[in-house]
């Protein structure tokens, strides 16, 4: 089992790895049943995936790692977007759309995030707003609010 998990977790240091299968389960013979032990792992990796939340999530990151604020966030969206802002009162969703794939989530396509920008727009108003953001944001381990999302 060591072998295959050193093939294929190359990022893993070998001693992590060495631990991890000295605590799995063995049968008496000392050896790993191979599908109950992708089942579990599989279980685990996907009991909690919800790639909206994980968005909420980094766009939180986002603000704290950068000590900035909705309300101060938007208004730098709204000012590399506009020429002459009147008041912030919210984003389109595509603007935002662009704003995660340059600064929160790269690896995603504009048309894929901009559904995600959808289901933020908790008002459906075509807006970003700082409520929209706020709410998202503080229900983070809300699991009702994100049941259906994602």
């Amino acid at each position: 089992m060591l072998t295959a998990l050193k093939a294929v977790v190359k990022s893993v240091p070998l001693s992590d790895l060495e631990r991890l299968v000295r605590y799995l389960e063995k049968d008496k013979l000392g050896k790993l049943n191979y599908m109950d032990f992708i089942q579990k792992v599989c279980k685990v990796s996907n009991r909690n995936h919800n790639p909206f939340k994980s968005i909420i999530s980094r766009i939180s990151f986002f603000l704290k790692q950068n000590n900035i604020s909705i309300s101060a966030l938007l208004k730098r969206l709204t000012f590399a977007h506009e020429a002459d802002p009147p008041q912030v009162i919210g984003i389109p969703l595509r603007v935002f759309a662009e704003f995660l794939k340059q600064k929160v989530e790269k690896k995603k396509d504009v048309s894929e995030l901009e559904k995600y920008t959808t289901l933020l727009d908790v008002d459906k108003d075509g807006l970003i707003t700082e409520a929209d953001l706020f709410t998202c944001i503080k229900n983070l381990n809300n699991a009702a609010f994100y049941k259906n999302n994602g």
